[in-house]
C-alpha cells in the first residue's frame, strides 16, 4: 500500500522522483537507462514514479507493451533492495484493451499504484490544436484522466492505490477524482497558473466541501 508505504518512513515531506526514460536513448535501451537514474537517487528519495507514458518522446508507446513493461517492471523489482514504494505512470490515450495488459503487469510485479494520467496527445474540443506536436496537459486533460480513474479503480478495486492527475485545479475536481477511486491527487498546470498560495486555496475549499456533505474524511468519498 502506498500511503502505508509513506508512513513507514517517517518523513513529513517524502521525496519523490519521476524516472523517465533519456531522450537519447532508444526503447531497447531503455531498461539500463531507467535503472541508472533509479540508482542514484535511491538513497535520496521515499518513493518513486516509473514514466512509461511520456508522449514528447519518441516511440513512447513501446515501453507500455505488455512484454515490454514486464521486462522493465521486473528490473526495477529486482533492483528496489529496500522494496521502497514505486508508481507506473500511464497514458491517458491507452485503449482499454492496452491499458489492461498494463495493469496486469503493474500486478504481477508488485507495483505500488498508478498514476493516471500522463499528458495526451488527443485534441479534445474545444481544445483543439492540430498542428501542434507532443503532450496538451491543463484543464482539456480532466475528464479523460478522471475516467481513466474511474476504470482503473473499477477493475483493481478501490483499495489499490491510484493518483489522479490531470486538469485538477479546483477543490470540486479534487473531490471528483476521489470519488472516482483516486487515493491521492497531483497538480502541474494549476500551479504554474496559480503558484504554491493555491494548495491553501484548495485545502480550504475541500474543507468547506465536507462541511456541506456532512463528511468527515475524504475516505467517505471513496466509500
Amino acid at each position: 500500500n502506498l500511503l502505508h508505504g509513506l508512513a513507514e518512513t517517517n518523513n513529513p515531506a517524502p521525496i519523490a522522483v519521476n524516472i523517465a526514460k533519456s531522450h537519447s536513448s532508444s526503447v531497447e535501451d531503455a531498461i539500463p537507462d531507467y535503472l541508472l537514474t533509479f540508482s542514484r537517487f535511491y538513497e535520496l528519495c521515499q518513493f518513486f514514479v516509473l514514466n512509461v507514458s511520456c508522449p514528447n518522446e519518441v516511440n513512447y508507446q513501446r515501453l507500455q507493451e505488455k512484454d515490454r513493461l514486464k521486462e522493465i517492471l521486473e528490473a526495477f523489482r529486482n533492483a528496489n533492495k529496500k522494496k521502497k514504494p514505486f508508481l507506473v505512470k500511464l497514458s491517458p490515450d491507452l485503449l482499454n484493451s492496452q491499458l489492461d495488459d498494463a495493469l496486469d503487469c503493474c500486478q504481477d510485479s508488485g507495483v505500488s499504484g498508478v498514476i493516471c494520467s500522463n499528458t495526451t496527445i488527443s485534441r479534445p474540443e474545444p481544445y483543439s490544436f492540430p498542428d501542434e506536436k507532443g503532450g496538451l496537459s491543463g484543464q482539456p486533460l480532466f475528464e479523460k484522466s478522471l475516467q481513466m480513474v474511474k476504470y482503473v479503480s473499477t477493475r483493481m478495486g478501490k483499495n489499490f492505490p491510484i493518483i489522479g492527475c490531470g486538469g485538477i485545479s479546483t477543490s470540486k475536481q479534487i473531490i471528483e477524482m476521489i470519488k472516482a477511486g483516486a487515493s491521492l491527487v497531483q497538480l502541474y498546470s494549476a500551479l504554474i497558473f496559480e503558484g504554491p498560495g493555491l494548495i491553501k486555496e484548495l485545502k480550504l475549499g475541500i474543507l468547506e466541501q465536507m462541511k456541506r456533505d456532512g463528511v468527515k474524511s475524504l475516505e467517505e468519498y471513496r466509500s
